[in-house]
């Protein structure tokens, strides 16, 4: 869930929100003394990055669980593909033929 940082305009606190972007607009046009507060920036940290280095970082057994799927799925491929022969697979567009 967004986390949106605002200021009051009069008295300069600060709050840190946590919730959909529907409910923050509405929270702003009920609370109109209330502004976003762009100095803290416009991202948390916690948002940013790709989803398998986040479960890698959080569950470090999860880098082994990709790869032996991944080997897997190389496998069968491998399998299905040539009959067991080792074959170069190569990955053209039907109209590159």
């Amino acid at each position: 869930m967004p986390t949106y940082p605002v200021v009051n305009k009069e008295t300069g606190e600060k709050k840190e929100l946590s919730m959909t972007m529907v409910e923050y607009s509405d929270w702003r046009d009920e609370n109109p003394g209330w502004d976003r507060d762009w100095s803290e920036g416009c991202a948390g940290l916690g948002e940013v990055g790709e989803w398998k280095d986040k479960l890698i970082t959080k569950n470090p057994g999860w880098n082994d669980v990709l790869h032996k799927h991944l080997s897997l799925l190389a496998q069968e491929l491998l399998r299905l593909t040539s009959n067991g022969k080792k074959k170069r697979f190569s990955y053209r567009r039907r109209n590159d033929r």
